[in-house]
């Protein structure tokens, strides 16, 4: 008989009785694994070819990094002291140990506020309504940036950031010293940056995968934070009205690469009003419908035009026309 693959073939003789059929048993195990491997493949792949499983797998990862992140950044940090309320782990340094309670009922408050201006987005059930938030109290402005890599505002010193999934702040004692004083409660809500930096935190966890545009996060804290405490932050390079004049405002194709912009103040401004502008249009309502429908992981484009009606160019066409007439929160006709 002729030699067949890797061996000779057996012999094939019809005999009376039962049928004995050839085994190859080298050849079946390899067309076993082959078999194994393909099955293993499909089963990967194919929930990928599932509606919403990609993102699922996306998110986990994205998740991931970010927990890696945060316990790389808690291992780093200097402080050793820690309290916690409800919803709130506060990481500190001994000096500011008479701060902590303060600090952890205006986080506390901030996350009220929240809820309450983005409703059922943020107090229904689940991970979100349950989460424990890790927080970094630095001892001044410079600890902060050392911390993030050397990492600056654009040339303005940050009171406080978010990175990681990890809230910064920078220590009360840096403007209201060492010990607080009899209004430090009421100066801590209306000073500090726990709303804005809280904001970011829930839509960078609201949003899966972090498929949001940062001007939004950047213009939400800002609007949320201005409409609680009345605080806006305004500073020459920022004027809209200049820009307006001159042809010098960033589009919103510009505002996607938020973090590379050269005129940091003007873009946070321009964030700022674009939210401001959505609410003013479609009210509180259609912000917490546009937030409602990127959770549920629509992009940007989709979202906004089941949330709000509009597309992309025509939130931008409108908020143009919106800004040139003086509109707008902290504006001439405001």
């Amino acid at each position: 008989m002729p030699f067949l693959g890797g061996g000779p073939s057996p012999t094939l003789s019809p005999v009376p009785g039962p049928v004995v059929r050839p085994v190859f048993p080298a050849r079946r195990g390899a067309l076993l694994r082959r078999v194994a491997v393909c099955l293993a493949l499909a089963a990967v792949v194919w929930p990928l070819l599932l509606p919403g499983r990609a993102l699922a797998i996306e998110e986990a990862l994205y998740s991931w990094r970010r927990e890696v992140g945060a316990s790389n950044l808690v291992a780093a940090f200097d402080g050793r002291e820690t309290s916690a309320s409800e919803h709130f782990v506060l990481h500190y340094q001994e000096p500011d140990r008479p701060w902590a309670p303060l600090v952890l009922e205006a986080l506390e408050e901030a996350r009220e506020a929240c809820g309450l201006h983005l409703g059922a987005v943020l107090t229904g059930e689940g991970d979100l309504a349950a989460a424990r938030v890790t927080v970094l109290l630095h001892p001044t402005p410079q600890s902060l940036s050392d911390h993030l890599g050397g990492w600056s505002a654009s040339g303005f010193e940050a009171a406080g950031a978010y990175w990681a999934g990890v809230i910064h702040l920078v220590s009360p004692r840096v403007w209201l010293g060492d010990a607080p004083g009899d209004d430090a409660s009421r100066r801590l809500r209306l000073e500090g940056t726990f709303l804005h930096e809280y904001t970011h935190w829930v839509v960078d966890h609201l949003v899966p995968a972090g498929r949001y545009p940062r001007w939004l996060s950047e213009g939400l804290a800002q609007y949320l934070e201005y409409v609680e405490t009345g605080y806006l932050w305004r500073d020459p390079a920022g004027d809209v009205e200049a820009a307006l004049g001159q042809g010098t405002l960033y589009s919103l194709r510009d505002l996607d690469r938020f973090g590379d912009l050269t005129n940091a103040a003007l873009a946070y401004r321009e964030a700022f009003l674009l939210v401001a502008y959505i609410v003013e249009t479609r009210g509180s309502e259609g912000l917490q419908s546009l937030l409602g429908s990127l959770a549920r992981g629509h992009g940007l484009a989709s979202a906004l035009r089941a949330s709000t009606g509009l597309s992309l160019r025509g939130l931008e066409e409108g908020w143009l026309v919106w800004l040139k007439s003086g509109r707008g929160p902290g504006r001439a006709s405001d």
